[in-house]
This record gives structure tokens, sequence and C-alpha cells, in this order.
């Protein structure tokens, strides 16, 4: 007839603090994800033209398709104006200043229509030029926002 087992061999658990983290681990975790949030925003927007099935030029992120003008390889009117030689038989094109979606209008009809007939449906356009600094120039429709 067999005993009771019994073990000499006693296991002690040691039961330990849950560590804190670090400093560094903080960082290793914030910054990545910082990094991929701050991603997500810059490109949020660029999805605006696909959707709406508009041909554009493909922009890079944050700057859009301003790259060129502050890589220095194109001046801000040609590097504005890429849309135009890619899509040479659209009516219209899209593009990228900074994160701001804008249209290129190539055909002359639609543009006479949207400068002449339909101008009024255009009220905001991006302000170039504020008017306290050039008074002319700040005056120019293209330039000018909401009802002034």
């Amino acid at each position: 007839k067999l005993g009771p087992v019994q073990s000499s061999n006693c296991v002690s658990i040691k039961v330990t603090q849950a560590k804190k983290m670090t400093s560094l681990e903080w960082c290793l975790l914030l910054v990545p994800t910082a990094i991929y949030l701050f991603y997500r925003w810059s490109i949020a927007t660029f999805d605006y033209f696909e959707k709406r099935g508009v041909p554009f030029v493909k922009p890079v992120p944050l700057l859009g398709n301003m790259w060129n003008f502050f890589s220095g390889k194109m001046h801000m009117v040609d590097s504005g104006s890429v849309g135009y030689e890619m899509f040479p038989e659209s009516r219209f094109s899209g593009f990228f200043a900074f994160r701001k979606p804008g249209y290129l209008i190539h055909d002359p009809e639609l543009v006479k229509q949207i400068t002449i007939k339909d101008f009024d449906h255009f009220a905001d356009h991006t302000n170039v030029v504020p008017l306290e600094a050039d008074p002319v120039l700040g005056r120019v429709l293209f330039f000018t926002e909401g009802s002034r």
C-alpha cells in the first residue's frame, strides 16, 4: 500500500511588482504613434479627387503638389500647372496646395462659364495677397473671399 507522496523540494514563487514604464519606453511608444498620426493627418484629404473621378497629380504627404516648388525644381506657377500637361484631354484636373484640393480648368468654355456665368457660386478663393499688404492686388476678384 502506498502512502501520500511527499516532496522535499519546495518551490518558492517570487511575486514582483509590475515595472513602471521608463521615459525611454514611453518615447519608443509615443514617437512612432505621433509620427503615424501626423502622416495620416497629412494625407487625409488626398482622396478628394479620387472619390469624384477627377484626374489629379499624385501628391506628396503634407506638401501636396508643391514639392517641386519647395525643392527648387520648378517655379511656383509651373509646379501648379503640371496637371495641364499630364491631362491634356481633360476639361479640368485636380491638384493639392499642401493639403487643400484645388481645380485646374483646362477648357476655355468652362473657364468662361465659371468666371462669368457661375462666378457667384465660387465666392471663396485663396487669399494670396492680403488687402493690407497690397490694396490693389488684394481686391482682384480671383483673390477675394466671401462677399467682398
